[in-house]
């Protein structure tokens, strides 16, 4: 008998042929768990990461902090009622500029620089794949903006780190605490000091629209009306 006229499953072996095609939502629903897992996968790993750097941020904190305020004594020299005091000697000083200030300072505006260079080679790859019915004076108008708009906003935070910090070693190179006014004037650069790190989220949120919007509406008592929760802020 001829090959062409056997049936096709006479010429089949057992597990050689597929009994049926498998249908696309099959396909589908493997590559979505596919991505699923994968995803999970990046978030754990990128928790963890994140949890084990605040782990040793905060545990280098504690032990520079403890070392520098207690191992040399510093809690010993001034004793006064109601009061606690740190002096802090020159060469404390000295090194507390060093970890604090100089050595931060010198990451962020090299990390930001870095930052600032990939954002802007990705605004050129996606001015290259938007879409066609765009001129290309409005493509590159949206480019510029979107990159004077990182510029600035990493501008800004250099600046506000410098503003904050500067005050407090000025002071503690310059004067020493045993003259009251110049206490005063090195409490209140301290708290500078500790407002960088609450100006600093209020800076990059204030980049949102949304969150300007927010700031219109509660500055202009507009919160206030019946409606304002049913307001579209995106």
């Amino acid at each position: 008998m001829n090959l062409t006229a056997m049936n096709q499953s006479d010429v089949c072996q057992e597990y050689s042929c597929p009994e049926r095609s498998v249908s696309l939502s099959v396909y589908v629903i493997l590559y979505a768990a596919a991505a699923a897992v994968s995803l999970l996968t990046v978030f754990g790993n990128l928790l963890v990461i994140i949890s084990v750097t605040t782990l040793l941020n905060w545990l280098f904190s504690l032990l520079y902090n403890f070392t520098l305020l207690f191992v040399n004594g510093n809690f010993t020299d001034v004793t006064c009622p109601g009061i606690c005091i740190a002096v802090i000697d020159g060469v404390s000083s000295l090194i507390d500029l060093l970890f604090v200030f100089l050595m931060p300072c010198t990451l962020i505006i090299i990390l930001y620089t870095h930052v600032f260079v990939i954002a802007k080679k990705h605004v050129t790859a996606i001015r290259a794949l938007q879409i066609h019915n765009r001129t290309e004076s409005s493509k590159n108008r949206v480019s510029d903006k979107s990159e004077r708009k990182a510029a600035i906003l990493l501008g800004i935070l250099v600046i506000v780190f410098l503003l904050c910090l500067l005050p407090y070693y000025i002071c503690t190179l310059v004067s020493s605490y045993d003259i009251a006014d110049r206490y005063y004037i090195r409490n209140v650069a301290v708290i500078f000091f500790f407002l960088n790190s609450t100006i600093n989220p209020i800076i990059y949120a204030l980049f949102y629209p949304w969150f300007q919007k927010s700031l219109k509406l509660i500055f202009t008592f507009k919160v206030f009306n019946k409606d304002s929760s049913l307001m579209n802020l995106l």
